[in-house]
């Protein structure tokens, strides 16, 4: 029996403003493969798989910006605009270096 991914969001979250966020965070699960938590033996490989999410939710909804011709003077904003949490700030600005030149510290991603 084949699995698909299966992507669910509870838009009755508590925190309404994040499931924007959230959308693309579990898309990008499905779109890099992941099998989930539960089939990791270390919390490390917990830990990128859930960063590379970040990276890539972000990525994608700096796509949906660039199609939309939505523009945000900062990654604060785009935080704001989108409902990132404050703990994934440092992907989103690892993103905004990667993608526009802006200068942050070094990459958090790598473990």
């Amino acid at each position: 029996m084949e699995l698909n991914n299966t992507v669910y969001i509870n838009t009755n979250y508590i925190n309404e403003e994040e499931v924007p966020f959230q959308f693309a965070h579990e898309i990008s699960h499905a779109l890099n493969g992941d099998k989930g938590s539960n089939s990791f033996c270390s919390n490390v490989f917990y830990i990128r798989e859930e960063c590379a999410a970040n990276k890539r939710a972000v990525g994608i909804l700096l796509e949906y910006c660039e199609l939309n011709n939505l523009a945000y003077s900062d990654s604060v904003d785009f935080m704001l605009a989108f409902g990132i949490p404050l703990k994934v700030g440092y992907v989103v600005d690892e993103v905004f270096k990667e993608r526009f030149g802006v200068q942050y510290s070094e990459s958090y991603c790598e473990m």
